[in-house]
């Protein structure tokens, strides 16, 4: 069994959100979102293209009459040092991604969330989540994306894993069924207007992926997914929650 080392790889988490359409929209309309916005409200933007594709415009040029969303291309975000890879990627359907540290991800989930349900009266949401980067390569979540892609589905047929913060499509919602999924017992749920729903499992995340959510996250899928027993998946997320550990080596003895 590998064993990853949290302490060599950092403790990044994803904040991500892929939507179901694409629609020609001002920069204006994006910009209204993100100028209200605390911890992720951009100092900074590129577009990667245009006529002034790759250049980093200050944030205010953004309120501005140009058009994205029909042409490709994606939009970068600066907000500083403390997240990273924040961009909006409009090559097929639309998706929102960013990563940010561990002591941070509980205040920058807030503006994501913020994000995601304006957004969704644009594009529609097709599926989100947050979590640890080191988790989520684990549980093969990139490779279910890449699948979506290539399919050009969008939407998850199914609920294959929950995690922190689990945005569910209208369609899936219907799949599960719109009562029993508000009835999830979760520390947060918050219902869009236009049909999805997002869950939060715990109030606050945890450093370590062993402690503190996998009782929990076995519970929210048994209680979705009707066909998911219980003890195989409890057992499946404790196999996989004891890959990751913090290493600590002992100073060498004189």
């Amino acid at each position: 069994m590998k064993i990853v080392d949290l302490t060599a790889v950092g403790d990044r988490w994803r904040c991500q959100a892929s939507f179901t359409h694409e629609q020609s929209v001002t920069l204006s309309r994006l910009y209204e979102t993100l100028a209200g916005l605390g911890h992720l409200k951009p100092r900074r933007f590129s577009i990667s293209r245009g006529p002034k594709r790759g250049r980093w415009r200050s944030f205010t040029e953004m309120n501005s009459a140009e058009r994205v969303g029909t042409s490709g291309g994606a939009i970068f975000f600066d907000v500083g040092e403390r997240v990273s890879d924040w961009f909006i990627d409009f090559r097929v359907w639309p998706q929102m991604s960013l990563a940010v540290c561990l002591e941070d991800v509980d205040s920058v989930s807030e503006d994501w969330l913020r994000i995601c349900r304006d957004w969704d009266t644009l594009f529609g949401i097709a599926h989100a989540y947050v979590h640890s980067y080191a988790e989520l390569d684990a549980a093969g979540e990139i490779e279910r994306e890449i699948e979506r892609y290539r399919g050009s589905e969008p939407v998850p047929r199914e609920l294959p894993e929950v995690y922190w913060w689990t945005g569910l499509a209208p369609d899936l919602v219907a799949r599960l069924g719109r009562e029993h999924v508000t009835s999830t017992p979760v520390d947060r749920i918050e219902l869009f207007e236009n049909g999805p729903i997002f869950l939060k499992i715990l109030s606050s995340t945890g450093a370590d992926p062993r402690r503190g959510t996998i009782a929990e996250r076995t519970d929210i899928r048994t209680h979705l997914c009707v066909d998911v027993e219980y003890a195989l998946e409890l057992r499946e997320l404790q196999e996989r929650a004891d890959r990751f550990r913090r290493l600590v080596t002992g100073r060498a003895r004189s």
